[in-house]
């Protein structure tokens, strides 16, 4: 099984994953995202197809623009740790320096391996069904049947939705044309135009089928057929290279039937009028219309959902060793479909409407379109014909060990004011330029609301330097609250792999459900990360003084190397930290070199933005 907080037991290759693909030499480096997957029955083994990646900047990696895909056998793939950013569209991944034990004693950097190798299912033929949040992408087989399809679909709309009506009003207009060249110019004139018009249909058909040379060449086609047919009845054997044979097409000929092909351009020209006219009229629409909600993917390397691994039926897979997935594709922001039963909910709301309707009807006023459903016909099946409430948007915001989550926070929420920071419940007196807002109870009391289940979010925070640890709990009303407030609640999170769930009902009210943003924020390189941590323990060292911690901190000679020992400590903990992050599914935005880059935090607002307007504009229908 994948998931937990550990992250996944066995790590499966799963589409999208980034990975190392072996190169020639021990040392080359070569960073490839897995598109394909599928079992090969001759060798036995599992195959990738994998788009190498390229190094732009330090540890950025993105497509080449001449990268070719490679199939490499999956056992020789290496998964790395790489976050996904938005603001630069690329890879960033996460180097592990390392020493070479050469005459020059040079350092290289390596990335960080999650594992040695993919774990391979026991049964070759069968591959687990690893939820990844990327299922949209496809095997090689499907993915070929699809592009078929796609072609196919796009050539038979085309033709239906284009082409046919373009021919249909072409031969109307030819019709029009070819009367008035036969009332002006004479039956003679009109059959000329109407050759030019039967070039102008020939050209209407090969757009957008490959017929590029073909169609280039029908105008020139169309006057060489002239020429050759007044050729004949002049009595020319030989026309064609001729120097008269643009002699023999008269200007009043050549004029209808170069008008007869260009013919096939007025629909067009109505067409692209019409359009115009249209986006003008959009134009004055509200801009709330345009706007959908961002479709966001899980940004680690090798993602992994904490629901359970499915193996595939046998049906699913293919003569040829591949396998059609089972996988649901969802949109991470704007929720899906109800993957549990919730009876006792549905009943709940089924009371709710009945009463409403009741006070609705004792007041005279409509109630809407919306029925109330009755308690006695809730079934098992009835959960889909209720209108489920909007959830509550929350922000989970974490950061690498030793980085300010809360400067992060206070930040976006200067900039964002539809950001709202919910307020915490603290077993300690919290102190700090950028603390989290939290009220401060007795430690029993604390404990009491623990016991009591109290606390949506419960978080410990480990003390250094003889300070004791802080203890955070928030609650259910304090997420709503700030999210009714705003249009989504911002919390500092520590590194997750579960989703923030509610869980359960009151007797006396229903909770929303919640649709957790996930924000990673990344240093920009190691000697950045010891940085802000070496920093951070500054801090605690100043704090630990300050309240007369227990230990003696000595002179500043033996401060600096007891922060210089916790920082050696502490590294080899953050690696393993990045690898669980590298495999969780809950983050979609990652922020990297922070607060030196500032395009991280614009991006992520940006986006943010975007969402939030589709948001407002469903609550406004909720309301109505």
């Amino acid at each position: 099984a994948n998931g937990g907080a550990g992250g996944p037991e066995q790590l499966f290759p799963a589409v999208g994953d980034v990975a190392r693909i072996p190169g020639q030499f021990a040392e080359e480096l070569i960073i490839g995202q897995i598109k394909t997957l599928r079992f090969d029955k001759d060798s036995r083994k599992w195959k990738a197809v994998v788009e190498p990646l390229r190094e732009f900047a330090n540890g950025f990696f993105d497509v080449s623009r001449n990268s070719q895909w490679k199939a490499v056998d999956v056992e020789e793939l290496v998964p790395v740790v790489a976050f996904y950013v938005q603001d630069r569209a690329s890879w960033k991944l996460w180097y592990r320096t390392k020493a070479e034990v050469t005459s020059s004693s040079s350092r290289v950097s390596e990335p960080i391996p999650l594992q040695e190798k993919y774990d391979l299912p026991a049964e070759p033929m069968f591959m687990p069904d690893v939820l990844t949040g990327r299922e949209s992408q496809e095997d090689a087989k499907a993915k070929l049947q699809a592009d078929f399809d796609k072609k196919l679909t796009q050539m038979i709309n085309d033709a239906v939705q284009f082409k046919l009506p373009v021919i249909a009003e072409t031969l109307l207009y030819g019709a029009f044309g070819a009367f008035y060249w036969s009332q002006n110019q004479g039956d003679a004139a009109a059959q000329t135009y109407l050759t030019g018009v039967a070039a102008g249909i020939a050209y209407v058909v090969l757009l957008n089928d490959g017929g590029g040379p073909a169609r280039i060449a029908i105008p020139a086609l169309l006057i060489a057929s002239l020429a050759k047919r007044n050729a004949a009845l002049q009595g020319m054997s030989e026309w064609f290279g001729s120097e008269k044979t643009f002699g023999l097409v008269p200007k009043d000929q050549f004029l209808a039937a170069i008008i007869g092909f260009a013919t096939h351009r007025l629909p067009l020209f109505r067409k692209g009028f019409t359009e115009f006219l249209s986006l003008l009229s959009d134009m004055n629409t509200s801009a709330g219309e345009f706007v959908s909600a961002p479709v966001l993917n899980p940004i680690a390397s090798a993602p992994r959902s904490r629901a359970s691994v499915e193996k595939r039926e046998a049906s699913s897979v293919s003569s040829t060793g591949g396998f059609q997935s089972t996988r649901v594709n969802q949109n991470l922001l704007t929720g899906g479909r109800l993957n549990r039963k919730k009876s006792d909910g549905v009943r709940r709301r089924a009371i709710q409407q009945q009463e409403s309707a009741a006070v609705a009807q004792a007041l005279g006023e409509k109630l809407g379109d919306q029925q109330p459903l009755a308690m006695d016909n809730v079934e098992e099946g009835d959960e889909a014909e209720l209108v489920e409430p909007l959830k509550l948007n929350v922000v989970r915001v974490t950061g690498v060990p030793g980085m300010d989550v809360n400067a992060v926070i206070a930040e976006m929420c200067a900039r964002e004011p539809r950001l709202k920071q919910p307020v915490w419940v603290t077993d300690t007196e919290t102190s700090g330029k950028f603390t989290r807002p939290a009220k401060a109870v007795r430690p029993v009391d604390f404990d009491a609301l623990s016991q009591e289940g109290k606390f949506l979010v419960e978080e410990t925070i480990p003390g250094e330097f003889g300070l004791p640890q802080r203890r955070f709990g928030l609650m259910y009303s304090q997420i709503e609250k700030a999210a009714t407030e705003g249009y989504a609640a911002i919390i500092p999170s520590q590194l997750t792999t579960e989703p923030l769930e509610v869980t359960g009902y009151d007797e006396d009210e229903t909770k929303r459900g919640i649709t957790s943003i996930g924000v990673l924020v990344l240093p920009g390189s190691q000697i950045e990360q010891e940085r802000i941590l070496r920093e951070e323990l500054e801090r605690e060292v100043s704090r630990a003084e300050e309240d007369g911690a227990s230990i003696s901190l000595g002179s500043v000679v033996d401060r600096k190397v007891k922060i210089s020992q916790r920082v050696l400590e502490k590294m080899p903990q953050i690696e393993e930290w990045v690898k669980v992050a590298a495999s969780s599914a809950e983050y979609q935005f990652a922020i990297t070199d922070y607060p030196n880059n500032d395009k991280g935090i614009s991006s992520l607002l940006f986006t943010l933005g975007k969402y939030f307007k589709d948001y407002e504009a469903k609550l406004r229908a909720e309301a109505g």
